[in-house]
C-alpha cells in the first residue's frame, strides 16, 4: 500500500475498502461545510457510496490513471487528496483536495499538497500539475499560491454547483520550478505574504502569563484621560502589570453595572496593539470591545459621530501573521450585534461601515484616501485589522467602536481638535463597557 510521509504525525495513504466507514463519517459530519464548494455531496448518502468511491479509485490506481489518498493523523482520517486524469503522454495531472472543518487553519492541507507534489515530480516523473479552485473559495485558492503555483487565468462558469455556476481559477506548476518553490512551503515573493497557520510559536503568551480569572469581559480604551478618570472617580483598581520598553502597561478591574470588567489602555499601532491583545487573552479575556478615535474619510462622519466597523482594509503588516493574505477582515458578528443593540437602546446615532487600517499616518496621500473612499471606507486608523486578526486566530470575540476625529475627506487636513473631546470620549467608554457585557 502506497504511503507518503508528511511529518512524524501526518501521512498520506491510498484509500482502502476498510476506510469506507471513516470516509463516510468524515463526509457526513462535514456535509453542509463541504457542500459550499464540492458538487458531489448528494451522491454520498450512505457508507456503501463511500465504499464504491474507494473501490473505483483503487481500480483507477491499478490502471495508473488516478490516485486518491486519505490524509491521516495516526488512525484519524482528516481529509482526502488525489490526482485526477493523469496524462502519461503529456506527463501532467491535476490535484483535488478537501479537509474536514475541524482540521482547517493548521497548515495540514498545505503540507499534504507539498508532500504529494514532491512525489509526483520526483517519483512519478510528471512535469506539470494543475489545481482548479472556485474563485470564491479563498482557503482553497491560498494553497497553490502558497506553494509557488502560477495563476494562468479564470475559467468562467466551468462548474455547476447544485443550483448555480461557479468560475474557477486555474493554477499550474512545472517540475523545473519546484525545487525553488519547495524550499519552504511558506515561501512567497514577498515576506509579508508568507503565512504560517501553526498556533504554536517560539514565544507564546500563555507560557509567560498567568490566567487571572478575574473577568472574561475586557474594554480596550485608547483614551488616557478617561482611564485616569475611571481610576480617580469610578474605582478602577490595578490588578496586573504588562509592559514593554516604553514602560508599564497596567491592567485594571472595575465594576460596570455590578459586573467585573477588565480595563486596559491601548497601545497605538497595529503590532503593539496586537501584542497586548495576545497578553490580555492569556490573562483570561474572551470578550472584547475596543473604543477609540479615527480619521474621517467621509463628510458624513462629523466630529464625534460614532462608527462601528463591519470590516477593515488590511493595509498594515500585523494581520498577515495571523490569517492568510486577504484584502479585508471582519470583526466578530456577536460583538457588532452587541454594539448596535446598545447604541440603539441608548438612542445614540451611529454608522456601520468599513475602516482603513494603515501603518503609516504620514502616507495617507490624497490618492490613497480616494482609493479607500471608493472601497467604502468611512474612517482611517492604525489598529482595527490587527485586532480583528488576533481575535479570529485566538477564537475570541472582539468588536470596535470609533468616533469621528480629524477630517481627511478633502485635500486639506482639519484636526477639528478631536483629542480635546474629553466628555465624548468618556461616554464612548461607557457605551463600550455596556456593549462588552452584552456579548453572549
Amino acid at each position: 500500500m502506497l504511503s507518503i510521509p508528511i511529518d512524524p504525525a501526518l501521512s498520506l495513504r491510498l484509500l482502502q475498502p476498510t476506510d469506507a466507514a471513516a470516509l463516510f463519517a468524515l463526509t457526513d459530519q462535514n456535509r453542509a461545510y463541504l457542500k459550499q464548494w464540492l458538487p458531489w455531496l448528494n451522491t454520498v448518502r450512505q457508507e456503501s457510496d463511500s465504499l464504491q468511491f474507494i473501490q473505483e479509485s483503487r481500480q483507477k490506481a491499478e490502471a495508473k490513471k488516478e490516485y486518491h489518498f486519505g490524509i491521516w493523523q495516526g488512525e484519524t482520517l482528516m481529509g482526502v487528496i488525489g490526482t485526477h486524469a493523469i496524462s502519461w503522454g503529456n506527463r501532467s495531472t491535476s490535484l483535488g483536495y478537501w479537509l474536514g472543518a475541524a482540521y482547517q487553519g493548521q497548515g495540514i492541507m498545505t503540507r499534504a499538497c507539498h508532500a504529494l507534489i514532491s512525489h509526483i515530480f520526483n517519483e512519478m516523473g510528471l512535469n506539470r500539475i494543475e489545481i482548479a479552485c472556485a474563485t470564491g473559495n479563498r482557503g482553497s485558492c491560498a494553497i497553490p499560491r502558497r506553494l509557488g503555483f502560477t495563476l494562468e487565468g479564470v475559467r468562467h462558469q466551468v462548474e455547476w454547483l447544485y443550483d448555480h455556476y461557479v468560475d474557477h481559477y486555474l493554477f499550474s506548476l512545472l517540475a523545473q520550478n519546484w525545487p525553488a518553490a519547495s524550499a519552504s512551503p511558506l515561501r512567497r515573493d514577498y515576506p509579508i505574504l508568507e503565512y504560517d497557520p501553526s498556533p504554536q510559536a517560539i514565544i507564546n503568551p500563555t507560557d509567560l502569563l498567568p490566567s487571572l480569572g478575574l473577568s472574561e469581559h475586557v474594554v480596550i480604551c485608547f483614551f488616557r484621560e478617561v482611564v485616569e478618570t475611571l481610576k480617580a472617580e469610578h474605582g478602577a483598581k490595578q490588578v496586573y502589570t504588562l509592559g514593554s520598553e516604553m514602560g508599564d502597561a497596567p491592567v485594571y478591574l472595575l465594576q460596570v453595572d455590578g459586573q467585573p470588567v477588565i480595563l486596559f489602555h491601548a497601545a497605538v499601532g497595529g503590532s503593539a496593539a496586537a501584542a497586548f491583545l495576545e497578553e490580555l487573552i492569556a490573562l483570561g479575556g474572551r470578550k472584547f470591545i475596543v473604543c477609540g478615535g479615527a480619521g474621517a474619510l467621509d463628510k458624513a462622519v462629523t466630529l464625534g459621530h460614532l462608527v462601528v466597523p463591519t470590516a477593515a482594509i488590511r493595509d498594515e503588516g500585523t494581520s498577515y501573521h495571523y490569517l492568510p493574505p486577504d484584502r479585508e477582515i471582519q470583526p466578530h458578528p456577536d460583538a457588532v450585534t452587541a454594539l448596535v443593540k446598545v447604541l440603539q437602546r441608548d438612542h445614540v446615532p451611529y454608522l456601520l461601515g468599513k475602516t482603513w487600517t494603515t501603518d503609516a499616518i504620514y502616507r495617507e496621500t490624497p490618492a490613497m484616501v480616494q482609493l479607500r473612499r471608493d472601497e467604502g471606507c468611512l474612517t482611517v486608523e492604525m489598529e482595527a485589522a490587527a485586532f480583528f486578526a488576533v481575535a479570529q486566530f485566538r477564537g475570541v470575540t472582539l468588536g470596535q467602536i470609533l468616533y469621528g476625529g480629524d477630517d481627511l475627506s478633502s485635500e486639506q487636513w482639519d484636526s477639528r481638535h478631536w483629542q480635546k473631546q474629553t466628555s465624548l470620549r468618556e461616554k464612548l467608554f461607557w457605551l463600550a463597557a455596556e456593549a462588552c457585557l452584552e456579548i453572549p
